[in-house]
């Protein structure tokens, strides 16, 4: 029969103190600043580099670019309107002297005055300067015929010492086209007249000045 054997295992720990009492460990709490700055630095670099980069690409997509335009002026037809004595429509002044189209030879076939119209035409032309009565009113017409302007718009104007009393709107709709358009003549201390043929833009096509004699 086998001897057995004790086996003793002795633990000794360290003592500090009273005899007899066990040491306790102890937790130091320890910051190393130094390592800490290092780490916010390089932190507050990226974000700067990052802020940087999309406040350049924020300015360079919402970059207005200006771009100037030459200022075009054109020529109006209305600058104030007032009421001529004799007429209750309002009127608007305007400038008779205006840009010419060019050469109208072959656009302009007619253009008269005349006291008639009779089958769509013209009767005995009137000559300048028209003798009026005071007492009586007197009606004229103005007759033209135009040529190679199909559909375009055009404009009959009759303008009193440069106001203008009425304009009438034409839309031409043939390669030959007859207008007619009528005013009312009467007594007035003005009597300086002008009917012309203007197109969309105020450009004259034709024009009679004529002269009026109240007797």
């Amino acid at each position: 029969m086998e001897d057995r054997k004790n086996i003793v295992i002795k633990v000794k720990y360290p003592t500090t103190g009273t005899k007899g009492s066990v040491a306790h460990p102890k937790l130091v709490d320890q910051w190393d600043f130094k390592k800490i700055g290092i780490a916010a630095g390089g932190v507050l670099v990226v974000l700067l580099l990052l802020l940087f980069v999309f406040s350049g690409d924020d300015e360079s997509t919402e970059q207005t670019i200006t771009i100037e335009q030459p200022i075009v002026i054109e020529k109006s037809a209305t600058i104030e309107t007032k009421v001529v004595k004799g007429s209750e429509k309002p009127v608007s002044k305007v400038s008779e002297s205006v840009t010419k189209v060019g050469d109208t030879s072959k656009i302009v076939l007619r253009s008269m005055l005349t006291f008639n119209i009779k089958d769509s035409e013209p009767q005995a032309p009137v000559t300048s300067p028209l003798h009026v009565s005071k007492t009586k009113p007197v009606s004229v017409f103005y007759f033209s015929e135009l040529n190679n302007l199909k559909g375009k718009t055009v404009y009959h104007e009759w303008l009193l010492e440069g106001e203008l009393i009425t304009r009438k709107k034409v839309n031409i709709s043939g390669d030959n086209w007859r207008i007619t358009s009528r005013q009312y003549l009467n007594d007035n201390i003005k009597n300086h007249w002008v009917v012309r043929v203007v197109d969309e833009k105020g450009h004259l096509i034709t024009q009679i000045p004529f002269q009026v004699i109240y007797e």
